[in-house]
């Protein structure tokens, strides 16, 4: 996991010792989104939580965050948008109970469900496994790349 860590950027990943009320952050991250600077947003907010520990729960954390990214906090909490991001969050969540995803990170490789940080090999196995099953029915041919 660390190494994982380090790969994305969390030098000092470690294990917290509170468990979040992560929804203000997934709101945030939504706004976020429509702002063009979801990466930007998403690499701050884990930097806040695994680097730092800060509560990403907190308003006055993600105001921080949302300083650093360059994002409107105002903007964000205007009374005429409220619950927006809230009801979108919602579908989001709906839709990704539909597929069987309980929790983060979570990843949909063609029909197969790939839940929890897993390592490099999972992917490739879970690859490898499509590979097998679409060349049984001639729909990859040797040299296609996965995309």
């Amino acid at each position: 996991m660390k190494e994982a860590a380090e790969a994305a950027g969390l030098v000092r990943m470690r294990r917290q010792q509170l468990t979040p009320n992560s929804r203000p952050s997934l709101e945030a991250a939504v706004y976020a989104a429509d702002q063009g600077k979801v990466q930007q947003y998403n690499r701050a907010v884990f930097k806040a939580f695994w680097d730092e520990g800060k509560d990403i729960g907190d308003a006055d954390v993600l105001q921080e965050v949302f300083q650093e990214c360059g994002l409107d906090w105002e903007e964000f909490n205007r009374p005429d948008g409220n619950g927006q991001y809230a009801q979108r969050v919602d579908t989001e969540l709906a839709e990704a109970r539909m597929y069987g995803i309980t929790g983060v990170p979570a990843f949909i490789l063609d029909r197969y469900l790939i839940s929890g940080a897993q390592p490099y090999e999972v992917f490739q196995q879970a690859m490898e496994l499509i590979r097998k099953e679409k060349a049984s029915k001639g729909l990859w041919t040797p040299g296609q790349d996965a995309g």
